[in-house]
């Protein structure tokens, strides 16, 4: 599903503390440690996100959706549309 283990490091961390946020009012907890040991975080602390985390984030994200749907066209040879074209 990823073209390189950066992309799926960072997707799997940005799912991670997501599902803290959510479901541990972004706590960290020992299963979001134990997942990713090497976040700048103890068991315990609230997890702290900027604004350019997020946009980074975002940014990061939407390069590998587009990257993801670009390799599921080629290998799949899947129809494609030209958005430009569209009214």
């Amino acid at each position: 599903m990823f073209a390189n283990d950066f992309m799926r490091e960072v997707t799997v961390e940005a799912v991670e503390v997501r599902n803290i946020i959510v479901h541990n009012h972004g706590i960290v907890s020992p299963t979001f440690k134990r997942r990713l040991p090497e976040y700048p975080a103890q068991i315990g602390d609230r997890v702290e996100l900027k604004r350019t985390d997020l946009a980074g984030l975002d940014l990061r994200l939407s390069f590998y959706v587009l990257d993801l749907d670009k390799r599921a066209i080629e290998k799949f040879g899947l129809p494609t549309r030209d958005l430009d074209s569209q009214a």
